[in-house]
């Protein structure tokens, strides 16, 4: 399969960074192993499956950045490729997910579109709504509407509805202080409280349990929305279920994830330019306890110096040759750039 000549060269160029851990970068005639701290218009620890349930903090991408580029929306199309022997279909395959964000003149996030597809036919769509600015933890609750289900069963629709909005999070902020941040979930049945230690020296089962009394039905986090390094919940002072572990380097940048799921772990790891931009990253599947099953690598293609498309290739495919899955985006702006 051929490719276009910048395309290629990327491909290259994150094979040479892959193939070591990490890159030295010189800065004031000192050398150091981790990227420089670079502003990019999309948060990267934000764009996963976790993050992207969350909707009461509307943080994947960079305010600042949306503003000064007089970016009015951006569309993420989520596509998968069907691959038979060594024939991959491009030309048919339509995305299964779609996702438009629209912004404020702040670069603020408005609204966001979420739109899900079953054989190119459109089976629900849900749109979150930001009336509030940001506060500064990026805490916004959204007002969700124009939830639809589509076929004839409207007992069955209705079903879906509910199951559709159950895969996000409404977390409505209740109380707070120096120490912690509280949330419920409002579209859990059950309202499942969500709690942000802020204060780390808080950062201790000890604390959880004198403070909150967990039975399991809790999740807490270690850190802030903005960044905070674990996600878990806790039941009998040792009994811990784990949703996400972050790390960074020293200057904040985010180095890696760990994304539990029943007994099987994902561990994403980040890759820089010498410029600081990410340019992909590694994802490694791995049972609870560390057996190697998989991996596969994403590449991030950047047109005009934002991103364009996510190519994510198995680790087989050592040429990068046959992407299986891709997110493409797409942007419109209120004035050329």
């Amino acid at each position: 399969m051929k490719t276009s000549f910048l395309l290629t060269a990327s491909l290259l160029s994150f094979s040479l960074m892959f193939s070591s851990c990490t890159r030295e970068v010189k800065t004031s005639g000192e050398e150091r192993d981790y990227p420089k701290a670079q502003q990019q218009l999309v948060n990267w620890d934000k764009m996963n499956d976790f993050e992207w349930r969350n909707q009461s903090f509307p943080l994947w991408f960079n305010p600042q950045l949306i503003d000064s580029l007089n970016i009015e929306s951006i569309q993420l199309d989520f596509l998968s490729y069907n691959i038979q022997d060594t024939l991959i279909e491009f030309g048919d395959t339509l995305p299964y997910r779609e996702k438009r964000f629209f912004f404020k003149e702040n670069g603020d996030i408005k609204e966001l579109l979420n739109t899900e597809y079953n054989a190119a036919i459109k089976i629900s769509q849900t749109k979150f709504s930001y009336s509030s600015p940001l506060n500064d933890f990026g805490y916004s609750l959204p007002i969700i509407s124009n939830t639809i289900s589509f076929g004839e069963d409207r007992f069955r629709n209705q079903l879906n509805r509910i199951e559709d909005l159950q895969q996000f999070r409404r977390l409505s902020f209740q109380a707070g202080d120096d120490e912690y941040l509280h949330f419920i979930d409002e579209n859990e049945e059950n309202k499942m409280s969500h709690y942000f230690i802020i204060d780390s020296t808080k950062w201790n089962v000890t604390y959880l349990d004198q403070k909150f009394k967990p039975e399991g039905e809790e999740v807490f986090y270690f850190g802030s929305p903005l960044r905070y390094n674990a996600a878990f919940s806790l039941t009998n002072l040792v009994e811990k279920t784990m949703f996400i572990e972050q790390e960074r380097y020293p200057n904040e940048v985010i180095q890696s994830q760990v994304f539990y799921k029943r007994d099987f772990k994902t561990i994403r790891h980040f890759k820089y330019n010498e410029e600081g931009v990410c340019v992909g990253f590694t994802d490694s599947l791995k049972t609870i306890t560390n057996d190697f099953l998989h991996l596969e690598i994403g590449i991030i293609d950047y047109k005009n110096k934002i991103p364009a498309q996510i190519l994510f290739y198995n680790e087989e495919d050592i040429e990068f040759e046959f992407p299986i899955k891709k997110v493409r985006f797409s942007y419109t702006f209120s004035t050329e750039l």
